[in-house]
């Protein structure tokens, strides 16, 4: 290359200068951006319409719940009133201590 040209000269043709630009590699740098750009927005496309029918095709609306009171009526009996027992005898309702000797 000349050395009027190596100024205005881009990186990779700098690299490749004198050696085989048509087996690929060169191919594969030169255009790296544009590969890579579409490889983003396919894959970007493709996440895209994934998640778009998962989110169609399930249904995330809950079910209506209906909640129902249910009244069971019970029959309360009023307690009997029961008189207290009168106690008898000399017991007071102490309980009284012997002593053993």
């Amino acid at each position: 290359m000349d050395s009027k040209n190596i100024l205005t000269a881009d990186l990779l043709d700098l690299v490749f200068d004198n050696r085989n630009k048509d087996y690929g590699a060169y191919e594969l740098r030169k255009f790296y951006n544009k590969r890579i750009a579409k490889a983003l927005l396919v894959t970007g496309t493709l996440v895209g319409i994934a998640f778009t029918s998962i989110a169609l095709t399930t249904n995330h609306r809950p079910e209506e719940l209906r909640f129902v009171e249910k009244v069971i009526p019970q029959i309360i009996n009023p307690l009997k009133e029961e008189k207290p027992v009168e106690q008898t005898g000399s017991h007071s309702g102490w309980a009284t201590w012997q002593v053993v000797a």
